[in-house]
């Protein structure tokens, strides 16, 4: 079906009647701002609200003024979401969306590179796709690209809450995705870390981690970290497989050699002798940067 005039999919009224809805796929709706438009009757009596509980895969593709999948002060349950793989939308500001009237981060659009603020919100401004608002317990793939204003994947302003306790519902002080096998983070620009602030993250089944043309990313999170799992990272660098000991240390390590790669590139463009010498081969440059391009995988 034709979606160019849809600015939204669904209302929740009705999303919640699509009970046996297992997979969601999304592309080049080009005027669809968010997926479930919400209804504020509805918010103002729902703290908690499960969406789809069957739904197993969402697929988001180029959509270029989505800025939230839904919206609301309550918080959204996805017990059974298994893939979540989003790219190339550049608009987009969260996955759940909290309402303007409780929102606690400053909302930033960026169009063609040009950040622009709005005003009455006062922490620090940051870009993030997940926050305490929503929970994916059965996560087992997420793939994030072509999201050129995501600075931080998950908000880490609030304290965390539990994405998954194995015993009871009392509280712990970590995020935990206890499914997640294969993460993949690509062409996010600005991305420059996973999660801000001091929380602690399990991926107790995570095996597979890519990481491409992420250039600002210095390292995954700044609180402790467990992957037991896994033992290389898949990027575009060295060979495209990288392993430092953790996945930590991996990802600065991949910094530090994109600094080291950037500051050779300019030291030899600025001697003049260096500069004819780059200019000789241009075919061969070209020929190179095709075959690059022919044989990396695609991702999405």
């Amino acid at each position: 079906m034709r979606c160019d005039n849809l600015r939204y999919l669904l209302s929740i009224s009705t999303a919640k009647l699509l009970v046996k809805l297992q997979e969601l796929k999304l592309e080049m709706c080009k005027m669809m701002e968010e997926v479930i438009e919400t209804e504020e009757e509805e918010e103002e009596e729902a703290k908690e609200m499960i969406l789809f509980p069957e739904l197993n895969s969402v697929i988001l593709t180029d959509l270029k003024n989505l800025e939230s999948f839904v919206s609301g002060s309550y918080t959204s349950k996805w017990n059974s979401l298994k893939t979540l793989h989003v790219s190339d939308c550049p608009k987009l500001k969260a996955f759940h969306l909290e309402s303007p009237s409780v929102q606690k981060v400053k909302t930033i659009d960026v169009t063609k590179g040009e950040k622009q603020q709005e005003s009455n919100f006062h922490t620090p401004t940051l870009k993030h796709i997940f926050n305490e608002k929503v929970a994916f317990p059965s996560l087992e793939s997420l793939h994030l690209s072509g999201m050129m204003n995501l600075d931080v994947i998950w908000h880490g302003q609030l304290p965390p809450k539990p994405v998954h306790v194995e015993e009871g519902e009392e509280r712990i002080d970590k995020i935990v995705f206890p499914k997640l096998t294969d993460l993949i983070l690509r062409r996010l620009e600005n991305l420059s870390i996973f999660c801000y602030g001091n929380y602690d993250f399990e991926f107790p089944s995570l095996v597979k981690v890519t990481v491409v043309r992420c250039p600002k990313m210095r390292t995954f999170c700044s609180g402790q970290l467990s992957a037991p799992k896994l033992t290389q990272v898949h990027t575009d660098y060295e060979g495209s497989v990288v392993w430092n000991g953790d996945l930590n240390s991996t990802i600065q390590h991949l910094s530090q050699k994109s600094l080291q790669k950037l500051e050779i590139k300019n030291s030899l463009a600025s001697s003049p002798h260096d500069r004819r010498r780059l200019k000789a081969p241009t075919s061969n440059l070209r020929v190179r940067a095709s075959y690059w391009e022919i044989s990396t995988p695609s991702l999405f």
